[in-house]
């Protein structure tokens, strides 16, 4: 079994389906359920025509709000689109003049603790559609994105190696789009560490760790935080099918 590929998109290099992972119980995660993805700003008619095909019925903006004005995209109708904006260092430090975190995982953890409501509401939305296709990206579709991929595999039962294989792929699939982002920011002055464009598997692991240790798993993290036991119980059974 293997990570899912991008889909054939011209406009996007790094949207995947979470379907095909083995999970705990011998089941796989289903297909055309959720589909994580890079920046949507680039896609042509045709590749939405595609998302359209593939049963893509919500797109699910993580972006912080600056950035959503800044880099908008028509969505065509019969697609919902909602912004939920996680405001994660790289921007937020950025915008305010201020230091970064000393590494990727220190971010993850804060974000995870600082932004528990923006997660339910974001989880609420995707609640609205099971049994149809949910959309959600950031702008690399690594970080942000990440971190609702794995609370979405972790609530499926998939096991920790496919959740940091799933994040490491990034790595891969945005590997040129980094660079050319990186020599972009240092033409105008700004000059990130190189783990901003990494997709290390330790950072993973540790936001795993962190998840585990502090809030007992991804179901409890998303109950402290405010999300009604009706609505994950309506999600769950909606994640995996048989093998």
């Amino acid at each position: 079994m293997n990570i899912s590929l991008p889909l054939p998109l011209k406009g996007s290099h790094n949207t995947r389906d979470l379907g095909g992972y083995p999970t705990k119980d011998g089941r796989v995660t289903a297909s055309h359920r959720y589909l994580r993805s890079d920046s949507l700003l680039r896609l042509t008619k045709g590749d939405w025509n595609t998302l359209w095909e593939y049963g893509v019925r919500c797109v699910v903006d993580l972006r912080a709000s600056k950035e959503a004005e800044e880099g908008g995209y028509l969505i065509p109708s019969g697609i919902e689109y909602q912004n939920f904006p996680l405001l994660d260092h790289i921007h937020s430090d950025l915008l305010a003049g201020t230091s970064l975190p000393s590494s990727m995982e220190q971010m993850y953890r804060d974000l995870l603790d600082g932004s528990g409501k923006t997660f339910v509401r974001i989880f609420e939305k995707m609640a609205e559609y099971t049994g149809e296709c949910v959309l959600f990206h950031c702008t690399a579709g690594k970080d942000r994105t990440g971190l609702v991929s794995m609370l979405l595999l972790s609530l499926a039962g998939v096991g920790e190696e496919w959740i940091i294989k799933d994040y490491s792929a990034t790595q891969e699939y945005m590997l040129e789009p980094g660079r050319r982002q990186q020599e972009l920011l240092q033409n105008v002055g700004v000059h990130l560490p190189k783990y901003i464009f990494e997709a290390a598997p330790h950072t993973m692991e540790q936001t795993l760790i962190h998840l585990k240790q502090v809030y007992g798993g991804a179901g409890e993290y998303l109950l402290r935080a405010g999300l009604a036991q009706e609505t994950l119980a309506k999600i769950v059974p909606f994640l995996t099918q048989d093998a």
